[in-house]
């Protein structure tokens, strides 16, 4: 029988170089959705079951097209970086419009194909949620006010889009990733390397976060079970403080952490992300447990351990 193809926007990132490998090492080919074909050629040793098409999430082009007729699946992994850069309006409207516009053009181009794919899985964010800190939320609860809110649900509602074709449509909500090849975890433990490690703020905020194994497993566990459609949570079952965090990268590290980083200090470094770093919702995975799906990591400690082993 042929290989199946899996079409990934988003493929050269974190999670998607992860997912990438794992789905060939499954049997699965892969069409790199790409912006730079050549540097995406570099992400990857060189690899029969993986090609590559140009798409630049602004524009559709026939050759995109074609390339997605006949895919088993398509993975959107793709939206500027959140955290990297201070935000003013026009880092803000880059954030937006990158998901939006290219989740639409994805929808658009599932609209157009003869051969339609069997599945669409869009990435989205915890920030669906909001920030306010009492209570917990799940995929049942409803968005929350702020921009990363707003923008979520957007996102969300134009991947959605794709069930008006038939195709079934899984949205996963991931919290901090956490993996050695990169991340906000990279960030986190080089104060502790220098032995001024600690929380943020006062460290009461709730940290939703998932092992990188566990979120790529779940991306597949959608991609193979036809059950499995709306929205899951990408997060692990055991949501901590950041205190707790920083506590557990301090032990696992073998640092201390008793050096937190006051609030007006991240203010004056990131600016407006600073309330998305000192505030947060305790959320739980309560669909994804639903479908039977199984965490491997469910605490922290056994997760960085496992990250950090040769740290």
């Amino acid at each position: 029988m042929d290989k199946k193809m899996i079409a990934i926007n988003g493929a050269t990132g974190l999670i998607g170089k992860n997912l990438t490998m794992k789905l060939i090492a499954k049997g699965y080919r892969i069409n790199v959705l790409t912006r730079r074909t050549g540097n995406a050629k570099k992400s990857f040793i060189q690899n029969q079951n993986i090609v590559y098409t140009g798409f630049s999430g602004e524009e559709l082009t026939k050759e995109m097209v074609t390339s997605l007729n006949g895919s088993y699946g398509i993975i959107n992994l793709a939206g500027a970086s959140i955290g990297d850069r201070r935000w003013n309006d026009k880092y803000k409207k880059l954030i937006y419009d990158s998901r939006i516009n290219s989740t639409r053009l994805l929808v658009d181009a599932m609209s157009k194909i003869t051969k339609k794919p069997s599945v669409f899985i869009n990435a989205s964010a915890s920030g669906y949620y909001g920030l306010e800190p009492v209570g917990e939320s799940d995929e049942y609860s409803e968005p929350g006010d702020d921009f990363l809110s707003k923008l979520v649900a957007d996102w969300e509602a134009e991947a959605l889009k794709a069930n008006e074709l038939q195709i079934r449509t899984g949205i996963v909500r991931t919290g901090v990733v956490l993996s050695r090849k990169g991340g906000a975890l990279e960030r986190m433990i080089t104060p502790f390397k220098y032995f001024a490690g600690g929380h943020l703020g006062n460290g009461k905020q709730w940290i939703p976060w998932i092992h990188i194994e566990d979120l790529t497993e779940l991306f597949i566990y959608i991609l193979e079970n036809q059950n499995m459609a709306g929205v899951y949570n990408g997060i692990a079952p055991c949501i901590i403080t950041n205190k707790k965090l920083a506590k557990a990268i301090g032990n696992t590290l073998g640092r201390p952490y008793f050096f937190p980083v006051p609030e007006f200090i991240l203010k004056l470094l990131v600016g407006e992300f600073a309330k998305y770093l000192l505030e947060g919702r305790k959320i739980i995975p309560k669909r994804t447990l639903e479908s039977g799906f199984k965490f491997i990591y469910t605490d922290i400690e056994t997760a960085l351990s496992n990250i950090l082993k040769n740290e």
